[in-house]
């Protein structure tokens, strides 16, 4: 939580959306290696459904933690992406 903290106090408007975007991407990286069927255009856009299996994968201990944590920061920071984007 310090790292977001430092990044968003140097640059808060182009760090916050970067940072907001690779939190995004790095959760949905998690659900798309369970196999997850995207529906949203950027999800679809951003990830290959050619392998998707299902919308509730089961995930590992491991893979909950890092939704969780990503989860947590983005609530902190309340970071929100527009996933009708392409």
């Amino acid at each position: 939580m310090q790292f977001v903290a430092f990044i968003l106090a140097f640059s808060p408007s182009l760090a916050q959306a970067e940072l907001c975007d690779e939190l995004w991407f790095t959760r949905n990286l998690v659900f798309d290696r369970a196999r997850y069927c995207f529906g949203t255009t950027l999800g679809r856009a951003t990830f290959d459904n050619s392998d998707c299996m299902t919308r509730s994968p089961v995930l590992s201990e491991e893979d909950q933690r890092i939704i969780a944590e990503v989860q947590a920061v983005e609530e902190d920071f309340s970071f929100s992406v527009d996933t009708s984007r392409t």
